[in-house]
């Protein structure tokens, strides 16, 4: 399904199954998806990369309510172009990883992308759960979700469940990260507000790199570059350590 050049489409109640490389395709276009499944989508194996994504916001804005993605491949949904996707109740399950890059995230923003979701939660991603990339002021905010058992990739390791690049921004507010296989968040170079919420059972809790570092405190307005605030709201139960540093590889962009 493609939508592009100003379009207008809403899509209720239904179910995608067996599309090829991309179950949605939005572009300059404007989408409403409501009370919709999405799996089976096809792989297509393009040079460098195979995939099969649940929803690709190319520029253009979306908007959702009750939608869910499994088994996709590389990406559950992908952002960019300063694309915008927002809206309630989205699960993403079982994504598993591409070769070359050994991701299977959850959702991806890059280039200037936004993505703003409530009540959501990302299960069993590959590689990573949550990840900004790619930069532009990439954003992604996250309200009372939950980003759980994320996998690591077999031959890339990983295992995340929030990456955040240099020049990309995520928020964090009431929401959960638990069973990441290594880190629950990573900085490399980005910025992060985390207001309340837990970091329960990762390997480890959070980690900074790339010019990133973290802060501890309650206050709120604007972060300093690559700061990672968390509050002392936030909980930490049962990770095998709280704070990593040091550089490791992270996973690659998605679609680019």
């Amino acid at each position: 399904m493609q939508i592009t050049d100003k379009a207008e489409l809403s899509v209720q109640g239904s179910v995608l199954w067996g599309t090829h490389g991309i179950g949605m395709f939005l572009s300059d276009a404007v989408l409403d998806v409501k009370r919709t499944f999405i799996d089976g989508t096809r792989t297509i194996t393009a040079p460098g990369v195979s995939y099969a994504v649940g929803i690709v916001a190319s520029g253009g804005r979306a908007t959702i309510d009750h939608l869910s993605i499994a088994h996709a491949i590389l990406a559950g949904i992908e952002v960019e172009r300063t694309g915008t996707l927002s809206g309630t109740a989205l699960f993403v399950r079982d994504t598993t990883e591409a070769t070359p890059t050994g991701t299977g995230a959850g959702f991806s923003v890059g280039e200037g992308g936004k993505i703003v979701l409530s009540n959501s939660a990302i299960d069993r991603a590959t590689g990573v759960g949550v990840l900004a990339v790619r930069g532009g002021g990439a954003e992604i905010a996250l309200s009372r979700s939950t980003v759980t058992r994320t996998r690591a990739a077999p031959g890339f390791g990983f295992g995340h469940g929030v990456i955040l690049g240099e020049d990309t921004t995520v928020t964090l507010e009431d929401t959960q990260v638990v069973d990441s296989a290594l880190i629950g968040l990573a900085a490399a170079g980005g910025r992060a507000q985390v207001t309340g919420g837990t970091f329960h059972r990762n390997k480890v809790a959070v980690h900074v790199q790339g010019g990133s570092f973290l802060v501890e405190s309650g206050r709120t307005g604007d972060l300093g570059a690559a700061e990672v605030r968390v509050s002392k709201e936030t909980t930490f139960i049962d990770n095998e350590t709280k704070l990593g540093s040091g550089e490791l590889p992270l996973p690659k962009s998605v679609l680019r």
